[in-house]
């Protein structure tokens, strides 16, 4: 999203008030305020973002959704490894893929269980806390997994100090009949830890998407010297993080969310009045 600069913090409320904005930054850039936002698949995503433009009063908001991914596996987790966790799957190998129907008890055992007990017992932990004994919490975590929603339980230890390595976010601007190519040369680069491709605007006309790791300064401007030599001089924006907003994880089948849907929804009525076409 596009706000005056001078305004910009006193109008990010409502974008933090929404509980699928899970990540929210600053950056160096016209488009000033950027964030990643998730709802339950039976919501239209850009509903929600162009809600949020309307309720914020932002300027401009472009909707950029990852059409391919050229390697890693999600730019949040690149750019945040110690709050969101890498998925471990290709994109397009989840996006593809049709979620399965949960019933009602299931859809409650998944809001039970995201946040596990660090207790000796968790599991009559969170039986007590549905109303439920052990052995049917067992039972329903089990048809989640046969279901595919599930894959493991396990803890999560703090991950190992990061190396002295700074981390920048990079655009280019790449014709369309060029992307697939650009990306996966690009994507061979050791330095880049991930890219992927997503839809260019007029207002932000950059598709390539590539987070490069580095140590200097000088060693940025050679890394990109020697992607340029690969694959071509093309128009590009670093994209560097000034100030983060907001930083939760992906909350499952959030109350909070369907209240703030139920809340704003009369708003779609007209959120789409300045969308960029």
């Amino acid at each position: 999203m596009r706000f005056d600069p001078s305004n910009l913090i006193s109008k990010t409320g409502s974008l933090m008030d929404h509980p699928g904005v899970i990540y929210a930054c600053g950056r160096n850039h016209e488009f000033n305020l950027w964030f990643f936002i998730a709802v339950p698949v039976e919501h239209d995503l850009e509903m929600h973002v162009r809600c949020l433009e309307k309720m914020s009063g932002a300027e401009q908001a472009l909707f950029l959704p990852v059409r391919k991914v050229y390697k890693g596996t999600d730019l949040l987790n690149v750019l945040d490894g110690k709050t969101f966790r890498p998925m471990g799957e290709r994109f397009d190998k989840w996006k593809e893929g049709r979620a399965p129907e949960l019933t009602s008890e299931e859809i409650e055992m998944v809001r039970g269980a995201q946040h596990f007990p660090l207790t000796d017992e968790p599991y009559r932990k969170i039986a007590a806390d549905l109303g439920l004994t052990e052995a049917q919490v067992l039972e329903r975590l089990k048809s989640l997994t046969k279901k595919g929603c599930l894959r493991r339980i396990g803890s999560l230890t703090p991950l190992a100090p990061a190396s002295a390595k700074e981390i920048t976010l990079v655009a280019w601007q790449v014709p369309e009949e060029k992307a697939e190519r650009l990306g996966s040369e690009v994507a061979a680069f050791e330095e880049v830890l991930y890219a992927d491709h997503r839809t260019a605007f007029p207002a932000f006309p950059y598709s390539l998407y590539t987070v490069l790791r580095y140590g200097s300064a000088a060693e940025f401007e050679g890394t990109l010297c020697r992607i340029e030599e690969r694959v071509g001089k093309w128009a590009r924006t670093t994209l560097e993080t000034s100030q983060e907003f907001k930083k939760i994880r992906l909350e499952y089948f959030s109350k909070e969310l369907e209240a703030w849907w139920a809340r704003h929804h009369t708003t779609v009525e007209t959120a789409f009045d300045r969308r960029e076409v």
